[in-house]
């Protein structure tokens, strides 16, 4: 609504912070750990008619990604977020009113905003980390099957609790950054609606 060349600052500031969070998502989505693996039992081409030719190693890997779930963990809370204003329109009790209004980041009735916001990048991390599948133990057996194995590490319970420790690394970093990205988009929109009432680019749904 003012000077286009004073506004310029400005939309250069949106647009970077677009971009960061377009490159925090793929960041998030894309990384990964990956886990050489060593198996035995396959021979060259070449050399499969001489007798005495020698067994190739082949070392392919696994990847560990920090954030296997994708945007999923952000949905979740979300839903989970909301849970209390839902029964609350359902129940009228004090309890759902209160917890409504403790969870409601635009207001300060019950409690500070930043309860909120702590709350949704604590469940963001928890359902980033949390593994149902027990992913480990599945690869383990698997790996088992092929004759494969991860060097340097006995195959069996070794290599679950390897693969576990690994596995819990990239989550938890994974779910930190992945916490941190959202609670920032979900701050930057707040922000944008308090500066252009009824305006909002929505970084959280750029996000997702």
């Amino acid at each position: 609504a003012g000077n286009v060349c004073t506004s310029w600052p400005y939309i250069l500031g949106v647009a970077g912070i677009f971009m960061m969070v377009t490159m925090g998502a793929v960041l998030v989505t894309e990384g990964c750990r990956k886990i050489k693996l060593q198996y035995y039992g396959f021979k060259l081409a070449s050399s499969a008619g001489k007798e005495n030719s020698p067994v190739t190693e082949v070392e392919p890997y696994i990847p560990f990604n920090i954030n296997p779930t994708g945007m999923q963990p952000l949905l979740t809370t979300s839903y989970l977020l909301a849970f209390p204003s839902i029964m609350a329109s359902i129940f009228r009790s004090p309890f759902w009113e209160n917890l409504k209004e403790i969870l409601n980041p635009m207001t300060s009735v019950g409690g500070s905003p930043w309860i909120y916001y702590l709350t949704y990048a604590f469940f963001v991390f928890v359902f980033n980390i949390f593994d149902i599948a027990n992913l480990p133990k599945e690869i383990s057996d698997y790996l088992n099957k092929m004759s494969a194995r991860v060097p340097k590490i006995k195959p069996g319970r070794a290599t679950v609790d390897y693969l576990t420790k690994i596995q819990t690394s990239t989550r938890f970093w994974g779910g930190l950054l992945l916490s941190l990205l959202a609670t920032s988009s979900l701050l930057l929109d707040r922000y944008l609606r308090q500066i252009n009432e009824g305006f909002s680019i929505g970084f959280t749904s750029v996000l997702i």
